[in-house]
């Protein structure tokens, strides 16, 4: 009669039998179990090293053998402890399976079931195998490992962490990452614990867009509270998410942050403002006509315009004529005729004859004359025959 792998699934739940994959275990099933279920492990155990489990479920004369099924399903069970050696032999036949075919989804799901199971249970002797995994799947399998451990048992993980020293960052900032995305606050409470772990801001990086998602007046506490060691990346993403919601609290936000380091604020409010006009342009155009702050009508000046430019720059153009009269006017509007001159040099040169300030002008003209013979010396030769004799045509012919 076939054998019914169910019937071994109780046995292998049982007290000191683990999981059904190495020799010591088969060894153990020839030894303690009736000759159906010692078939069957025997003609698991000759299974070629390269086989996939799912492929051997029957054999030769239809004997039923082990499949990586069986092994999911004991792995879940949890409750007996499985001797270390049983889950390095499931961990790499694990690891045979995934190098068969590219790796599935399933495939990875399987290995990172294995590798979380021995992570628990003997966290020394798996992370010391975390090498065995391709690199291109390592870091997402052993940061989920880790931070399984550190929720289930922080001491284990805690020990581990401390082991491997400070030339660890890299894998623990994926697994500060990994904790962050089900619980950002117990991964900030561990970095506060550990303070001397992050000197650079990595970790805090890797937690803070999970903890702006789920408490963002905590994140920006958080990032506030660094004071000159936050980074410009980390400031920008708290303005980033504020300025989505109120931009008069994320400028007041980011000025507040900025008064306790040495960064400057233009770089950070631009930033701020790109978020906010690429969300809600018109809620940035109404904050432009409210605030007298004069960096940050700037900024919000030039990321209008440039938005607007991007479809239609002579309309962004008339557009922007209207602050002609502002303080700012003069920087953004050059500013924008020079990010064009060399994607778009003939709609720069559409709107050179309106510009009233000469000196404005003969700089435009000059700027845009350098890029486009860079690029199309013959359209820049035709642009310039075309010009009348005057101030603009000798701007454009000096640039040769």
């Amino acid at each position: 009669m076939a054998f019914n792998y169910k019937h071994v699934i109780p046995f292998l739940l049982a007290p000191l039998i683990g999981v059904p994959i190495g020799m010591q275990l088969f060894e153990r099933i020839e030894n303690e179990n009736p000759p159906g279920i010692k078939a069957a492990a025997a003609d698991s155990a000759r299974a070629p090293s390269g086989a996939s489990g799912p492929a051997q479920a029957k054999r030769e004369g239809g004997t039923g053998g082990f499949t990586f099924a069986d092994l999911m399903q004991v792995m879940r069970a949890g409750g007996t402890a499985i001797p270390a050696g049983e889950l390095e032999a499931a961990f790499h036949n694990a690891l045979r399976n995934m190098a068969q075919e590219p790796a599935t989804d399933e495939r990875i799901r399987k290995l990172q079931a294995v590798y979380n199971r021995w992570v628990r249970e003997h966290p020394a002797q798996a992370l010391s195998q975390l090498e065995s995994i391709r690199a291109e799947e390592r870091q997402e399998i052993v940061a989920n490992a880790l931070a399984m451990l550190a929720r289930e048992q922080p001491d284990k993980f805690q020990a581990y962490i401390d082991s491997i020293g400070h030339d660890a960052n890299m894998v623990l900032t994926a697994t500060l990452g990994a904790i962050a995305e089900k619980a950002p606050h117990d991964a900030l409470t561990w970095l506060q614990q550990n303070p001397g772990r992050d000197p650079q801001g990595e970790l805090i990086a890797a937690v803070l867009p999970n903890l702006i998602r789920d408490d963002l007046p905590l994140a920006a506490k958080t990032v506030a509270g660094m004071e000159s060691q936050a980074s410009i990346a980390l400031i920008q993403q708290v303005a980033v998410a504020y300025a989505q919601q109120d931009p008069a609290q994320a400028y007041a936000w980011v000025g507040n942050v900025l008064q306790h380091t040495d960064k400057s604020p233009s770089q950070v409010l631009n930033e701020v403002s790109a978020s906010l006009v690429a969300d809600n342009p018109n809620q940035a155009a109404n904050y432009l006509n409210r605030t007298s702050d004069p960096v940050i009508r700037q900024s919000l000046m030039g990321e209008l315009a440039m938005q607007k430019a991007q479809d239609d720059l002579p309309s962004a153009w008339n557009w922007l004529s209207q602050y002609s009269t502002d303080e700012n006017y003069g920087d953004t509007a050059l500013n924008l005729l020079y990010r064009w001159s060399y994607a778009r040099p003939k709609e720069v040169a559409a709107v050179l004859p309106s510009i009233a300030d000469g000196e404005m002008q003969m700089a435009a003209a000059t700027h845009l004359a350098r890029f486009w013979q860079q690029r199309d010396r013959a359209g820049y030769q035709s642009w310039v025959a075309s010009l009348p004799a005057g101030a603009m045509r000798d701007a454009a012919m000096s640039a040769q």
